[in-house]
C-alpha cells in the first residue's frame, strides 16, 4: 500500500512539469516566429528583400502561432514580387554558350554555374564580377531596379574574333560573246570620236562610278566608326559594339578598294582621250579583232 501511495504521490509531483515542458516549447517556438517577422520587417525598410523573403518563409512555416503565420504567407508573395531578377548569358570569344561561370556580386558568390535560371538580386548598385577557366575576369556595375523581372546581362569572354571582310563588288562592262570578227572601227563607226576616245569615255565612267562607290563606303565607315566610339570608347566587351567595329572596318576597305580601282580607272581614261589619234588628220584610227578568248587591237597612237 506504500508502494502505491508512493508513485501516486510522485505522479503528482511530476505532472506540472510534463504540463510545463510543452509550454515553454511553444512560447521558445512562438518567440522564434515573432523575432523573424521583426527581421523581415526590418530588412524590407533596408530593400534587402532576398533576406526579407527567408525570414518571411521561416514565420510563415506551420509551427508558427496562426496569427503570425498568416501575416507572413502574405508577405512571402508580395515580397516574391519585388525582387528583381537577372538572366546571365554568357559566351566565349567565338560566341558559343558558356555555363561554366562564377558570379561574385559584391564579393558575395551568388552563382556558382549558370544553368539558364533566373537569379534573384537585391535592388540597387551593385559589382559584379565574373570567373570562367582561361579567360581574364570580367567587371561589371549594374543599377538593378525594384521588381525588375528577367533583365538579360550580356557577358562576353575575350576579345570577338575578326570578321572577314565583306567582298568587294565593282561595276563591270557586260562581256558579250560573239563570232570572230574584224572590223576598222574609225571616225566613221564611232560618229566622229573614234574608238580610243570612245574608250576614254567607259574608262571615264566606270571610274566615276569606282570614285562614287569609296564616297559612299568612305562615308559609311565614319558613321560607323562614330557609332562604334560611343558604343564602346575602350576595350570593347559588347557583342554589339564589336558588330560596330566590324562594319567600321569592312567599309572602310571596300571604300579604299573603290577608291583605287576607281581612280585608276578614272586616269586611265584621261590617258586614252589625251592620246587619242587626230581624226581630222586622216589617221586610219584603230582596228579591232574580237575572236573566241581574245581581243586584238591594232593602229597609230599619238
Amino acid at each position: 500500500m506504500k508502494t502505491i501511495q508512493s508513485l501516486l504521490t510522485g505522479a503528482a509531483l511530476l505532472a506540472p512539469i510534463a504540463f510545463a515542458s510543452p509550454a515553454r516549447a511553444a512560447d521558445k517556438v512562438g518567440r522564434e516566429c515573432f523575432k523573424a517577422s521583426e527581421a523581415a520587417v526590418s530588412s524590407i525598410s533596408e530593400k534587402k528583400f532576398r533576406a526579407a523573403l527567408a525570414q518571411r518563409i521561416a514565420c510563415a512555416a506551420s509551427r508558427c502561432p496562426g496569427s503570425i503565420r498568416k501575416e507572413c504567407e502574405r508577405e512571402v508573395e508580395r515580397i516574391t514580387g519585388l525582387i528583381p531578377t537577372l538572366l546571365f548569358d554568357a559566351k566565349d570569344r567565338r560566341g558559343r554558350d558558356l555555363s561554366e561561370v562564377r558570379v561574385i556580386m559584391d564579393g558575395e558568390l551568388i552563382v556558382e554555374k549558370l544553368q539558364g535560371l533566373a537569379v534573384q538580386v537585391d535592388p540597387g548598385q551593385h559589382s559584379f564580377e565574373f570567373q570562367t577557366e582561361g579567360e581574364e575576369p570580367l567587371s561589371l556595375q549594374l543599377l538593378v531596379h525594384e521588381a525588375e523581372k528577367q533583365r538579360r546581362v550580356p557577358i562576353r569572354f575575350g576579345p570577338p574574333e575578326p570578321a572577314e571582310p565583306a567582298p568587294v563588288v565593282l561595276p563591270v562592262a557586260p562581256v558579250v560573246a560573239a563570232p570572230a570578227v574584224s572590223a576598222k572601227l574609225d571616225e566613221e563607226s564611232n560618229h566622229g570620236l573614234g574608238t580610243q576616245r570612245s574608250l576614254a569615255l567607259v574608262a571615264g565612267g566606270v571610274g566615276l562610278v569606282g570614285v562614287a562607290v569609296g564616297t559612299v563606303f568612305g562615308l559609311r565607315s565614319m558613321s560607323k566608326h562614330n557609332e562604334a566610339e560611343r558604343a564602346c570608347p575602350g576595350e570593347c566587351s559588347d557583342s554589339s559594339g564589336a558588330e560596330l567595329w566590324s562594319d567600321a572596318r569592312a567599309n572602310g576597305t571596300v571604300s579604299t578598294i573603290a577608291f583605287a580601282v576607281g581612280g585608276a580607272t578614272l586616269a586611265g581614261g584621261v590617258v586614252l582621250w589625251l592620246t587619242a589619234p587626230n581624226q581630222s588628220a586622216g589617221d586610219g584610227g584603230l582596228k579591232f579583232a574580237v575572236g573566241p578568248g581574245s581581243v586584238a587591237m591594232t593602229g597609230t597612237w599619238w
